[in-house]
C-alpha cells in the first residue's frame, strides 16, 4: 500500500473515531414514527468507475446505537499517479442534522489534527444540498499529512469523503480547491445514498456484491 493510501486511510479512520460524537444524537425514528428515508451503500466503484473499492472498513468503524455504519477505501491509478479516496458514513435518523455536524467537527477538533483551512459550507454547482469542507493536517508521528475532507448530514445520513495522492498530502493547504472537492463529494453522495430498503441501488450492476443485496434497516446493536 502506498504512503498516500496509508495516510488517507489513517485520516479517515480518525474521522470515523470521532463520528460517534455526532452520531450520538441519532435515533431510529421511533420518536415521531418517521422511518429513515435513505440508507448508504458501499458500491464496488465510485465516480463513474474512476475509483475501485480496495478495502471494506465497515467493521472497523465504531458502532453507535440505531446507526448502521459503512466505510471503504477506493483507489485509482498506479505508481506515481496513484490516488486514494475514502468514503465513510452512517445512516439512521438524525433529529438535528446541524447538531450532528457540530458534534462531528467538535470531536475532530479534540484530536491531534490541526485545521489548516477553516471549514465552510459549500453548495456545489448543479446540486441543491450543501456539504461542509475544510483542510486538516497532522505534523505528529512518522507520517505527517495534509488532507481535505467534506462532510454532509441530512435527516437520515452522514457521509465523510477524503481524497489524497503522494503529491497532495505534501501540498500547500491553500492550494487545495475546496469548491472542486465539494463537487466531488456531492457526486459520491449521489452514488452512495439510496432509498431505504432499496432492493438494488440504481447504478449498481448485478455483479456488484456491494450493491446487489437488499439494504438492511439500521441495526441498533452495531
Amino acid at each position: 500500500m502506498s504512503r498516500a493510501a496509508v495516510v488517507i486511510l489513517f485520516a479517515a479512520l480518525t474521522f470515523a473515531s470521532v463520528a460517534a460524537v455526532g452520531f450520538g444524537v441519532a435515533t431510529d425514528g421511533s420518536r415521531d414514527g418517521t422511518p429513515p428515508a435513505h440508507a448508504l451503500r458501499l458500491p464496488g466503484t465510485l465516480l463513474d468507475g474512476e475509483y475501485t473499492l480496495s478495502e471494506d472498513v465497515s467493521d472497523r468503524l465504531r458502532g453507535v446505537p440505531d446507526t448502521t455504519m459503512v466505510g471503504g477505501q477506493y483507489t485509482s491509478g498506479s505508481g506515481a499517479e496513484a490516488r486514494s479516496l475514502v468514503f465513510l458514513g452512517g445512516y439512521g435518523r438524525f433529529d438535528d442534522p446541524q447538531a450532528t455536524l457540530a458534534g462531528f467537527r467538535a470531536g475532530l477538533a479534540d484530536r491531534d489534527e490541526v485545521v489548516l483551512v477553516r471549514g465552510r459550507e459549500i453548495i456545489p454547482a448543479g446540486y441543491g444540498e450543501p456539504v461542509t469542507c475544510e483542510v486538516v493536517g497532522n505534523s505528529q508521528g512518522s507520517t505527517p499529512y495534509v488532507v481535505p475532507y467534506c462532510v454532509w448530514v441530512d435527516d437520515d445520513t452522514l457521509g465523510v469523503v477524503t481524497e489524497s495522492s503522494s503529491a497532495s498530502i505534501e501540498a500547500s493547504p491553500d492550494s487545495i480547491d475546496l469548491e472542486e472537492f465539494a463537487a466531488l463529494t456531492a457526486r459520491v453522495r449521489e452514488e452512495t445514498r439510496v432509498p431505504a430498503g432499496a432492493a438494488r441501488p440504481t447504478n449498481a450492476p448485478a455483479s456488484d456484491p456491494a450493491g446487489a443485496a437488499a439494504l438492511p434497516a439500521p441495526d441498533p446493536h452495531r
